[in-house]
């Protein structure tokens, strides 16, 4: 049964990329070079990651939130 379900996903994998694909590049107006997605059967979760030629123009540059060089540094140290 398993099996069958690996299967299945994989079949509706190679059939929803290529429309997932399109419709990302027409959305952002980027192409995409590649998408990766996975599945996980036991916890029902499944995700897709589109990897975009270029970055996509953004209606309000402003609304996406600045963070400093430094604070990222800083936030690497406190992990060590």
């Amino acid at each position: 049964r398993q099996e069958f379900a690996k299967e299945l996903r994989s079949q509706l994998d190679a059939a929803i990329k290529p429309l997932l694909q399109e419709i990302i590049a027409d959305v952002t107006g980027v192409e995409v070079v590649a998408m990766l997605s996975d599945s996980d059967l036991n916890k029902k979760i499944a995700g897709f990651i589109a990897v975009l030629s270029d970055i996509p123009e953004i209606r309000d540059p402003e609304s996406i939130p600045k963070v400093k060089k430094e604070k990222l540094a800083d936030a690497g140290n406190d992990k060590q």
